[in-house]
């Protein structure tokens, strides 16, 4: 993943379900760069018709396994939501 400033951040995980066009279930494990965990968790997107469009939702629950965590925590509100800005600018410009 790629921050604001040009941070890189080591992130890995698993996709456990995909349902075409209703449902994305992954795990989502952060990394230093040595390859140690930083945080775990698991995040779900479902997708629902509505109107015109699609009503995304997405849930993700994290804990933090190390020492950093509670800051990168803190962020991932943030994070998330720059994330899902930058996917509507790139879907409304197909």
């Amino acid at each position: 993943m790629r921050g604001a400033g040009g941070v890189t951040h080591v992130a890995t995980g698993v996709y456990e379900e995909v349902a075409p066009y209703d449902r994305l279930v992954f795990t989502n494990i952060a990394e230093d760069t040595a390859g140690n965990r930083l945080l775990e968790g698991i995040t779900s997107l479902t997708f629902e018709d509505e109107g015109a469009g699609t009503k995304l939702t997405l849930r993700t629950r994290m804990k933090g396994v190390a020492a950093v965590a509670p800051a990168m925590l803190a962020g991932m509100e943030t994070g998330w939501n720059s994330s899902l800005d930058r996917l509507a600018e790139v879907v409304s410009a197909i």
